[in-house]
């Protein structure tokens, strides 16, 4: 029996479908040629690479062919148009199964999600350019388990299709259909024919793309609290994690390699998860590593382990350390100038009881004091206290302003701003990024209508361009809003602060994600496509093909993802990449197969 996806307006209802409908699934046959033919099209393919906008007609582009080149282990997507849908109609997706021969693709492997308006704005615009915000505009960026067809009015609703492929499904050319039933009458018969090569593409545990978008813990908590003023949940208890664990559990699969830790209070304008304590009018200073302690360990059971990112030896509010005088149980605020005798004092104190912690715990080797966009002078500073304190410390950089040599071959963690990145030379020991923030218009994480989400996918091939290890973002989960949906953050473009949404405040805690998110995962998994590929043909000495890799990735130039054409870009090196990779048969050497004419590679 095989479970298929159907809905009755918003409510979830299995239905088992008889083998009948699995029979007879090759392309050849003659009696789905003629459903092909015969099928009333109210359902059509769409690019990924776009959000609709709640402002405008949508219109079906009448393809009714979902061709993908794809490697085993790989997640492919797509978005689907489907005509007549209204609030309360029924809507049923049935992936009869693909097959090669004997081998299938199962039809339980499609996972259907529904995209939503969000809040966005008309245009990305730099820091602080939204003093006032009208008029809003609604894009479909929100991926919802559930649909709300009501939204689309007489438009055709959005469907976004996502398929992960085993990763010891057999290469070859899988075919089969997609069946839509609108209302029980109107009928769309799709095909589909997946190309998988012999290529294969490790589980996210072993990616090796550097992925770090800074969280922030306690804003869930605080949007929650708002909503339930009588009901408040304290931060850091059992309820507080239970809100966070989907987002954070969600966050692992994407590839995120370090967890944001704050250990000083104001330092990104959050909560310390470490509390100083000053004895004795401030002759005896002592730290309580309690919540500090639990979150590490908690978003390590979710995966996110591979670094500790500790902020912030100097913060926004660089020259202010809050602690509690427990002379008199007050919260006060110590104020010394950056590199001052004075604070040094209080920070040498300080690192030295966190490096006796993080030892006891097994952590000092993957922790790194970071810093935000500081001065190269206030960094030479810092660092000066941090090699003071102990040499063996990492440190760590995001970058706005160009920073001289010195400072930079101090630095373990490295990440500048694009296009500033590229004055600034980086060391072989090093972890290198790149990021964007506000100052970018694009290419950016933006809920923009003049912005596409194809630019969230082009990081990845940006960073194999200029030879990065990865990707840098403030935020995954800033959110400040009260409505779920609506990512304006004060004077900044729509989506700096966040790349997914959280469900209703009311409901059980959840991750809605985006768009984006998942084009930012499918950029990843081309990064490691790449990888691989590069690891492959040096072993196989084959300097034609390596050139050819250089090729596809030297095409991702600061100018032209700066003029907006990350989708032609990102399209264009993906096709490249299945030409390359169809010719050759890992783990061996050998030459692959010649792919048969109209198979899903020659697209």
């Amino acid at each position: 029996m095989q479970m298929n996806h159907f809905f009755i307006g918003k409510n979830l209802i299995p239905v088992t479908v008889t083998s009948m409908l699995i029979v007879a699934m090759n392309l050849q046959s003659p009696a789905l040629a003629q459903d092909l033919e015969n099928s009333a099209v109210g359902a059509s393919f769409e690019t990924e690479y776009q959000w609709f906008d709640k402002r405008k007609t949508i219109s079906l582009s009448d393809k009714t062919n979902w061709i993908e080149t794809a490697w085993q282990g790989e997640r492919i997507q797509t978005q689907l148009l489907v005509d007549g849908l209204n609030r309360d109609s029924e809507l049923e997706i049935n992936l009869v199964n693909l097959t090669n021969g004997t081998h299938i693709i199962d039809s339980e492997s499609l996972v259907v999600y529904y995209p939503y308006y969000v809040k966005g704005d008309v245009e990305a615009r730099n820091c602080d350019g939204y003093p006032g915000r009208r008029p809003l505009i609604e894009l479909t960026d929100a991926l919802f388990e559930t649909p709300n067809f009501g939204q689309f009015g007489n438009n055709p609703a959005p469907i976004w299709l996502s398929i992960d492929l085993p990763d010891d499904i057999t290469a070859g050319v899988y075919t089969g259909i997609l069946q839509i039933s609108v209302d029980g009458d109107e009928k769309a018969v799709l095909s589909v024919s997946f190309h998988i090569q012999d290529w294969k593409l490790p589980s996210n545990d072993d990616w090796k793309f550097y992925l770090n978008l800074w969280q922030f813990p306690t804003n869930v908590l605080d949007r929650y609290n708002d909503a339930h003023p009588r009901k408040p949940i304290t931060a850091w208890s059992d309820e507080h994690y239970a809100l966070l664990e989907p987002t954070y559990r969600y966050l692992d699969s994407l590839g995120q390699i370090s967890v944001t830790t704050h250990i000083k209070e104001g330092a990104l304008g959050a909560p310390s998860m470490v509390k100083w304590m000053a004895h004795d009018n401030g002759s005896r200073w002592t730290f309580d590593y309690e919540v500090f302690d639990r979150h590490v360990e908690q978003l390590a059971q979710w995966g996110i382990d591979g670094q500790i990112d500790a902020f912030s030896p100097v913060g926004w509010n660089k020259n202010e350390i809050p602690f509690w005088d427990m002379d008199t149980g007050e919260k006060k605020v110590f104020s010394f100038a950056v590199g001052s005798r004075e604070a040094n004092a209080i920070w040498n104190v300080f690192l030295t009881d966190f490096e006796r912690h993080l030892r006891q715990k097994g952590w000092f080797r993957k922790t790194v004091l970071y810093m935000d966009e500081i001065s190269a002078d206030e960094m030479e500073k810092v660092i000066g206290l941090i090699r003071f304190n102990n040499p063996e410390w990492k440190i760590g950089l995001a970058y706005s302003h160009e920073q001289p040599s010195r400072v930079i071959g101090a630095l373990y963690d490295v990440s500048g701003i694009f296009e500033t990145e590229q004055r600034v030379e980086t060391y072989q020991d090093q972890v290198a990024s790149f990021y964007t923030s506000c100052t970018q218009k694009r290419p950016n994480v933006y809920v923009a209508a003049n912005g596409n989400p194809a630019d969230v996918s082009a990081m990845a091939w940006y960073a194999l361009m200029r030879g990065y290890d990865g990707y840098l973002r403030w935020a995954f989960d800033r959110w400040t809003a009260g409505d779920p949906l609506d990512l304006t953050d004060g004077l900044f473009t729509a989506g700096d602060g966040a790349f997914v949404y959280r469900g209703a405040t009311n409901d059980a805690p959840r991750l809605v994600r985006s768009v984006r998110s998942e084009l930012l995962r499918d950029g990843i998994e081309d990064y490691e496509k790449v990888r691989i590929m590069r690891e492959y043909f040096a072993r196989c000495e084959n300097p034609s093909a390596l050139a050819q890799l250089t090729t596809i990735t030297q095409t991702f130039t600061t100018d032209g993802l700066a003029n907006g054409d990350a989708q032609s870009l990102v399209v264009n090196a993906k096709s490249s990449l299945d030409r390359l990779g169809r010719n050759f048969r890992p783990p061996t050497c050998q030459a692959g197969p010649v792919d048969p004419p109209g198979s899903a590679s020659q697209k």
